[in-house]
Parts: C-alpha cells; sequence; structure tokens
C-alpha cells in the first residue's frame, strides 16, 4: 500500500555532493601539508598512540591490530581491517573498513567501503558509500553521499540521502530516504515504514521481491532549488580549505586564540561581538572622505576575510574537544583538531534555524579569541607544545 503523507524530513540530498568534495579537497591539502619534505613512500603516515587510542595522519593509513579505544585518521587513503574498543573517526580520499568497531564509526570521504561489524551508530558522508553484505550496523544508519548503496545489515532506523539510492539489505526498522533516483532491489528486508522523498523529476522502482513489513509512504518534492544550495557548500569548501591553509601557516596564534578562547570565553565575545559591529561602523566613517575611501575599502576587504576565518579557531576548540586535547598544537595537530571540529561545525551549521544561530555565535567567539591572541601574542607565555613562529 503507497499512501502520500506530508510530513517533515531532512533536507540531506545535498549533503551529498558537498561532504564529497570538501573531503576530497580539504584532506588533500591537509595530507600535502603534514607530509615531511621530499616524502615520496605512498605507505608514510604518522600514528600516535596515546593511552588506548590511535591518532594517524599521512598518505596512506592502515590499521590491522586491535585498539583498546578510539580510532582517528585522516588520509588519502584509509584502511581499517583491527578491532576498535571506542569509536572510529576518519576521514579520506577512499576508505576501506572491515574488522569490527565497538562504538560508532563516523567518515566522510570520496569513496567509502564498509564491511565492519559496527556496535552503534554509523554516519558516513562522501561521493559514494557502500555498506557492503558483510557490513553489520547495530544501532541507526545516516547516510549521505552521491551513490548510497545499503547491502548489508542495520538493526534499527536508516536515514539516507543522495543522488542514487540503492536499498537492497536489511533494516530492522522504519527507512527515510531523499534522493533522485530509488531502487529497492529484490533482497530488500525492511521491518519498518519505508518513506521516501524525490526530487522533482526524479524515480523509484520497488522490485516486487521486496519485504516490506510497514507503509511505502511517499514524500512531496522538496520545494527548494538547487542554485542556494549549491552556492552553500562552496562556502562550505572554501571555508574548510582557507582555514585549514590559514591554520598551517599561522599556527601560534591559531593555538594562542583557542587557548584564550577556553581561558576567557566572556572576553572573547565581548570583543567578537564589539569587532562584529563596530568595525563596520569605523569602515562606514573612514570612507566619507575621498581621502579614506582607498583606506576603507582595504579595510572592509580584510573585515570580510577576517569574518569568514574566524571560526577556524571555533574549529580546532571544537576538534580539541572532540579529539579530548590528544592532538598536540603543533602544525599537523592543528590541522587535525580543525579537520574534525570543522566538519562538526559545518553539520551544526545545517541545522535548520539554530545551524544560522551556531555560524553567527562561532563567527563572535573566533573573532574575540583572534584579538585575545594578537592582543597577548608580544606578553604571553608560550603554551605548552605551541608552536613558534617561523
Amino acid at each position: 500500500m503507497i499512501v502520500s503523507r506530508r510530513r517533515p524530513f531532512r533536507r540531506t540530498a545535498p549533503v551529498a555532493a558537498s561532504l564529497s568534495l570538501l573531503a576530497a579537497a580539504s584532506f588533500s591539502l591537509l595530507v600535502a601539508v603534514v607530509q615531511p619534505a621530499g616524502a615520496q613512500t605512498v605507505n608514510q603516515a604518522v600514528h600516535v598512540r596515546r593511552g588506548g587510542d590511535v591518532i594517524a595522519v599521512g598518505q596512506a593509513v592502515v590499521v590491522n591490530d586491535s585498539v583498546p579505544g578510539d580510532v582517528m585518521a585522516a588520509a588519502g587513503d584509509i584502511r581499517f581491517g583491527g578491532d576498535a574498543g571506542g569509536d572510529l573517526l576518519g576521514a579520506a580520499g577512499n576508505l576501506n573498513l572491515a574488522g569490527r568497531v565497538s562504538g560508532s564509526l563516523r567518515v566522510a570521504g570520496g569513496n567509502i567501503d564498509i564491511a565492519s561489524d559496527v556496535g552503534r551508530n554509523v554516519t558516513a558522508a562522501g561521493g559514494q558509500v557502500v555498506l557492503l553484505p558483510a557490513g553489520h550496523i547495530r544501532g541507526n544508519g545516516y547516510l549521505a553521499g552521491g551513490t548510497i548503496r545499503l547491502e548489508g545489515t542495520v538493526d534499527h532506523l536508516v536515514r539516507a540521502g543522495g543522488r542514487d539510492v540503492v536499498l537492497n539489505g536489511t533494516v530492522g526498522g522504519d527507512v527515510h530516504v531523499e534522493c533522485e533516483r530509488l531502487r529497492v532491489g529484490p533482497d530488500a528486508v525492511i521491518d519498518g515504514d519505508l518513506r521516501y522523498r524525490l526530487a522533482r523529476g526524479g524515480t523509484a522502482d520497488i522490485d516486487p521481491g521486496a519485504r516490506i513489513t510497514g507503509q511505502v509512504i511517499v514524500l512531496p518534492p522538496s520545494a527548494g532549488g538547487w542554485f542556494g544550495g549549491v552556492f552553500r557548500f562552496l562556502l562550505m569548501l572554501g571555508f574548510l580549505v582557507a582555514g585549514l591553509a590559514a591554520v598551517v601557516a599561522l599556527p601560534g596564534p591559531t593555538a594562542r586564540g583557542e587557548a584564550r578562547l577556553r581561558a576567557h570565553p566572556a572576553a572573547a565575545f565581548g570583543l567578537g561581538l564589539a569587532w562584529l559591529v563596530l568595525v563596520p561602523i569605523a569602515i562606514a566613517v573612514v570612507c566619507i572622505t575621498l581621502i579614506g575611501i582607498p583606506l576603507g575599502l582595504v579595510a572592509a576587504a580584510l573585515y570580510v576575510v577576517s569574518v569568514y576565518l574566524a571560526r577556524a579557531v571555533i574549529a580546532v576548540w571544537i576538534g580539541r574537544l572532540i579529539l579530548r586535547d590528544r592532538a598536540d598544537r603543533d602544525r599537523t595537530g592543528l590541522a587535525l583538531a580543525f579537520l574534525v571540529g570543522g566538519i562538526a561545525l559545518l553539520v551544526l551549521g545545517l541545522i535548520p534555524w539554530l545551524g544560522k544561530l551556531i555560524t553567527i555565535l562561532a563567527c563572535v567567539f573566533g573573532l574575540g579569541a583572534m584579538a585575545l591572541a594578537l592582543g597577548r601574542s608580544s606578553d604571553a607565555a608560550p603554551l605548552a607544545g605551541e608552536p613558534s613562529e617561523p
């Protein structure tokens, strides 16, 4: 029975293209900046073991042993076939994931193949996301990609958004899909409702052999267009690439800004709010005179850049919180923290209404942290692990 019903649904389809671009561009840059000069060996990587956790950065990261805690990796290629007692957080151009993850799996990249036994939830976004027949998600699956193929098993809920979505595995709960083309194969088993929303002109093909316990519910097409989404994703891509370059080029101010933000959050908020509001007024005053117009234009350009990149400090702060302060304040550690926090910040920014507020607050606190770092850089003692300026 097919029922047409208007129900709210998270807009996940555009996230597919954006995160695949984000992963491809930003991680390529990360690999380039953290490799030693003249490094040519494709398997070269930096593995840091802290307590029971593994943090790895490099061109190719391979983890096949048992890790008591979390595995965190950023690379051109990631291959995992071991046993992680905690979560696995990874981002790369290509990810091949097998073995067992006792916690949750959170990955982004160009091509993602999942054959792991995951104890909790899986969040994956990329150009192509495949849950292979051997893959088993014992919690929920949140999947976004240009192409999504679900051939394995998910014990509970599945939410998927992309251009092409193929369901040909087993799902123990409801399935929510938003895509252009949907195919439900003959081996699909869904012990719940199938709700799907197609883009205008999209197609759905449900094989008669598919077993769907609940209802098949067709949701109306989204009213939003693609242009605004594409423009927004380009801005997101630019933030990750430009922010990563800024963090790597200026590790000292970045580390100081993140530390000052932790120590003086109220001061950071006040300075950031003043910067955000008062600087445009000052620029307008300068531009009143003919002589001041060129200076005002330069100041306006610098102001826009500062607001755009201010979130980089917040991304580093969020990344270090997620990594539980296990990333050093050297270039590699700051780059890894920015990468993790930057993606998290952008995902939070996608939340309707609340996302805009989060983005504004991140700009305000980031501007204030930058002001504190610049204002105290001359008289502040070096931070533990803080890199020296060239």
